[in-house]
């Protein structure tokens, strides 16, 4: 599942409408959606609110620590040469509370911008901010979230919406920034889902292959061990992104004449896996 905390119902209105959420939980400063295999929380901004949303989120979904994953996304003031519109994921979060700093783990690629962030209290000016980026809680998120989740599974991504002059923000051009970086960001973070699985959960055949892989023996008269040893071959090719259905539903379409026909023919489909 992935799981996304916003600050402002703005930064989140794309991806609702994206994944077609509903929403599923409202309390005093906080709201939470859920649509498909996704989950979000409006939290408003500061420390307090993003902490409780974190916890809501992970308790609401039952998060699990080797499938899922959460991110914070909403905007943030940038200092060039980031510029109105970039999306920047955060490689070094500091807070100016607590003076801690963190360092994400960034284990997989990505096509947006990089920067050190840093979050306060209230909105801030360029003066007082000395690193790349600046919000009101991003550093209060990620130390939330790491007490469910391992680094590698929390992101702090951030849309540049001004130079560290926050009221120079209308609604509307931080609603059109948002929606412009939504869809970029939404298909990494499924991405992201997706190579983070653990190898077991990546090789499993869906349905489709499982049908596929009983009509083939069926088609071949294939023994229990036999039958083991072809879906052994299908796991690992799913792990390495072999589009093998084709092959299975080649081999599906004709009947062996009997078990020696089956054998020879099952002999040359294990070899088209092992090349």
């Amino acid at each position: 599942m992935i799981l996304i905390v916003s600050a402002l119902q703005l930064e989140a209105e794309p991806f609702i409408a994206r994944n077609r959420m509903k929403r599923v939980l409202t309390r005093k400063s906080l709201q939470l959606f859920k649509g498909g295999s996704a989950m979000l929380a409006v939290c408003g901004s500061g420390p307090v609110g993003v902490a409780v949303a974190v916890s809501e989120i992970m308790s609401f979904a039952g998060v699990n620590p080797d499938r899922d994953l959460i991110a914070n996304i909403g905007m943030a003031g940038g200092r060039p040469p980031l510029a109105p519109g970039d999306i920047a994921v955060c490689n070094k979060i500091a807070c100016s509370f607590t003076g801690r700093t963190l360092y994400p783990e960034m284990l997989i690629s990505h096509p947006f911008k990089e920067g050190a962030l840093e979050s306060f209290g209230k909105p801030v000016h360029g003066g007082v901010c000395g690193l790349d980026l600046a919000d009101m809680e991003g550093a209060f998120f990620w130390e939330a979230a790491s007490f469910y989740l391992p680094a590698s599974r929390i992101h702090c991504i951030k849309v540049v919406s001004d130079a560290f002059e926050p009221e120079s923000v209308s609604r509307k051009l931080g609603a059109s920034l948002m929606k412009n970086a939504a869809a970029t960001i939404y298909d990494w973070l499924e991405a992201a889902a997706e190579a983070l699985l653990p190898d077991d959960v990546k090789s499993a055949l869906d349905e489709r292959q499982m049908r596929a892989l009983d009509e083939v023996c069926v088609s071949l008269h294939l023994t229990f061990a036999m039958k083991s040893r072809l879906e052994a071959l299908c796991k690992k090719a799913n792990a390495r992104s072999m589009d093998f259905l084709p092959i299975l539903r080649e081999e599906a379409l004709i009947r062996a004449e009997g078990k020696k026909e089956g054998k020879l023919r099952y002999e040359k489909l294990i070899q088209r896996f092992v090349q």
